[in-house]
């Protein structure tokens, strides 16, 4: 183009110009020009007006001369602006490159972000999706879709429910309303409907059924696990006969039972009132009382038998004054003018005599090692009579009545009838004292003896020690009997307060003895079960474990003393938690069969300490643990405790407090009940064992050997 058409064309430009102004149209301040409300543009080197740049909703692409303004912008059709979902965005006045300014404007408007425009519409929602004015089915689009047919008259009202099944109208669960909205559809809230609160646990006692399943507070299962629904022993306020003592001596003598009154909360019965209880014979042998309810009184009473009171001279003619001597095949006569002996007979048996006892009536007997035999004072054939219990027997004496007294190298004393044979045993001289062969009883009803042994166990054979015997009445005062077995003979069941099968035992024991008090002390019985059930099967056990008891106490020796040391320490325990889920009862079930979904904070119920403890018996031992052991986990202890030295090791379980079940490593992999109630984790054993033996160790005398017998007295020689 000639530089002359320029210059017209220029000219022309600012004529248009100039003729728009006097129009009314006014030039903005970028050198641009303002049509119907938008602005044209120039660029330098362009010649002519450009059309008009963008929109009030969006200037994308426009000059802007403020770099960095933002102004608010909507990309969607300017009738759906600000209208339903739809909504503005931004746009901010950026910079441009050296060259690209229009007319010298800096910047141009980016484009336009964050706004929200038209989309399909949901018809289920009762938004406005499309930015029409009309949402869900009062949208025109809407009109044929499911969604939108009318399910109800708006403001109607229904009842309804949506809990489980059977449970609306039950305990708290009732059913609520549900609401027609305006169109046409019942909203989806339930408004006031109760529905199941879980499990009632931890709600026994609020009077409310929380589960809706019909049952009330300790009425359900559940609750079984509540200190509060306990079963109640009796009925509050009523009365019924007791007795604490021996069940043999009531009714006898004095000796009667009285009454106890069930508590108010039913819980357990009051204290034993009106009673008569026995009392000891001994020290009361002329009071003409049968004071220990045994139907024997003062004298006629084995406690009473070497009572200054009872140790009367006999009646009629004195005794003739002969005096017998023997050898242990031969019994002689001795002359006490000139001492001379004269040999009457050979006694005719296998036995060896080692000691003789003229009666008050004269009839004379004689003791071996083992057995009691009335002599022919004429022949000195000896008549088996008896056996006597004990280690050497070789000690004879009379007593008024015509029983006779024997002690043997042991150190026991004990009473023999003769017209019966029967053998009571008395006790024991003590303080390492032993029969060397000699007893005699003097009119005071003094006992005197010789002992091989000076007291406290050291030999005195070559210069024989003389004692004196004060008999102690024999009666047990109690015992103690230990085994591992679960006292679950009633099962679950049973809803009556019970002892099981140690009560059992212990009520036996105490009968077989004739008094005293029996205590059973339950071993590692985790996984030991009674095969026997019901009453009938408790008696059962509990007898067979009395019966074999009493045996192994005609066995025992007494001491006067024996030294006790005692041990107890606190042990930290893992964090509690349950395999699964936690067992319930022993029948396969656990409490998710129950409460299915229910997890239990084990760790919050269980304690986070426990303690362990020994209890040291001269060279017994008594290892106390707060739970159930299983047998293997026993036997480890026992072990250990022979291993240092101790004679007999006894494991005293559910001691002191209770951790549930205790199984070993290897045990606890399995899925059976002991491993399923191990809540202290895989290593709950291995804990176990250790802080027993740390406890035995505790109590254990210094320069004992590490493995082997102790002493057989470890406290004889203190």
């Amino acid at each position: 183009m000639s530089r002359a058409m320029q210059g017209a064309l220029i000219g022309i430009v600012a004529l248009l110009s100039s003729a728009c102004e006097d129009e009314g149209f006014t030039r903005n301040d970028r050198g641009g020009l303002l049509l119907d409300g938008r602005q044209g543009e120039r660029r330098a080197g362009d010649f002519g007006v450009r059309p008009p740049c963008g929109s009030d909703e969006d200037l994308a692409g426009c000059g802007c001369k403020q770099l960095g303004e933002l102004r608010a912008c909507y990309g969607g059709p300017a009738a759906t602006r600000k209208v339903g979902l739809c909504r503005d965005g931004s746009q901010r006045c950026d910079p441009v490159p050296a060259g690209g300014e229009y007319f010298g404007d800096p910047g141009r408007w980016s484009a336009c972000s964050g706004d929200t425009r038209p989309a399909a519409e949901v018809c289920s929602d009762k938004l406005d999706h499309d930015c029409n004015g009309a949402g869900g089915c009062s949208d025109p689009g809407c009109s044929g879709e499911a969604a939108c047919k009318k399910e109800c008259q708006p403001g109607q009202t229904k009842p309804c429910y949506t809990g489980p099944a059977g449970t609306s109208g039950k305990g708290a669960c009732k059913p609520g309303k549900q609401s027609c909205d305006p169109d046409g559809q019942w909203a989806p809230a339930c408004v006031g409907e109760v529905k199941p609160a879980g499990s009632e646990l931890f709600l026994c006692k609020d009077g409310i059924d929380n589960d809706c399943n019909g049952l009330t507070d300790c009425l359900e299962l559940i609750c079984l696990l509540d200190p509060g629904c306990a079963p109640q022993a009796c009925s509050p306020g009523t009365t019924q006969a007791c007795y604490d003592g021996p069940p043999a001596t009531k009714g006898v003598a004095a000796c009667q039972g009285g009454t106890q009154t069930c508590a108010a909360d039913g819980k357990g019965w009051g204290p034993c009132t009106g009673q008569v209880l026995p009392s000891p014979e001994g020290g009361h042998c002329a009071d003409t009382l049968d004071n220990d309810c045994n139907g024997l009184v003062d004298c006629k009473d084995p406690a009473c038998a070497t009572a200054p009171s009872c140790c009367v001279p006999p009646s009629g003619p004195p005794p003739d004054g002969t005096i017998y001597a023997h050898s242990p095949d031969d019994l002689y006569l001795v002359n006490p003018s000139g001492w001379t002996v004269t040999k009457l007979g050979s006694f005719g048996v296998a036995d060896q005599i080692t000691d003789l006892a003229v009666t008050p009536s004269g009839a004379l007997y004689a003791v071996s090692f083992t057995s009691l035999y009335s002599v022919n004072k004429s022949t000195g054939k000896a008549t088996y009579v008896a056996g006597v219990s004990g280690s050497g027997n070789n000690a004879l004496t009379f007593l008024p009545g015509g029983d006779l007294l024997a002690a043997d190298s042991g150190g026991d004393l004990k009473k023999l009838s003769p017209s019966s044979g029967t053998v009571t045993s008395i006790g024991n001289f003590g303080s390492g004292l032993s029969s060397s062969g000699d007893l005699v009883a003097v009119a005071s009803g003094t006992l005197y003896g010789v002992s091989s042994t000076a007291a406290g166990g050291g030999d005195a054979s070559g210069n024989n020690v003389l004692i004196r015997v004060d008999a102690a009445s024999g009666a047990p005062i109690a015992a103690v009997l230990s085994f591992a077995v679960h006292g679950t003979c009633l099962g679950a069941s049973n809803m009556l307060f019970s002892a099981d099968l140690p009560g059992a035992a212990e009520r036996e024991l105490e009968k077989r003895l004739g008094g005293g008090v029996a205590l059973f002390l339950n071993g590692a019985e985790g996984d030991v079960s009674p095969k026997e059930g019901g009453f009938t099967g408790a008696d059962k056990l509990g007898a067979y474990l009395a019966e074999s008891s009493q045996t192994l106490w005609a066995t025992l020796a007494t001491k006067p003393w024996v030294e006790l040391a005692g041990s107890f320490a606190d042990v930290t325990m893992p964090k509690a938690s349950y395999k699964g889920c936690l067992p319930l009862f022993g029948d396969g079930k656990t409490l998710c069969d129950y409460v299915p979904g229910l997890s239990l904070p084990v760790d919050t119920w269980m304690q986070k300490v426990l303690p362990f403890g020994a209890l040291r018996l001269g060279d017994v031992v008594l290892a106390t643990v707060p739970g159930e052991p299983t047998t293997s986990l026993g036997l480890e202890i026992k072990q250990g405790g022979a291993k240092r030295g101790f004679r007999k090791t006894y494991v005293v379980g559910l001691a002191n407090d209770h951790m549930g079940y205790a199984t070993t490593p290897d045990e606890y992999t399995t899925d059976e009940y002991e491993a399923q109630s191990t809540l202290y984790g895989p290593t709950t054993g291995t804990i176990v064992v250790s802080s027993a033996l740390a406890q035995i160790d505790a109590v254990r005398p210094a320069g004992w050997p590490d493995a082997g017998v102790a002493p057989k007295d470890a406290g004889a020689a203190h």
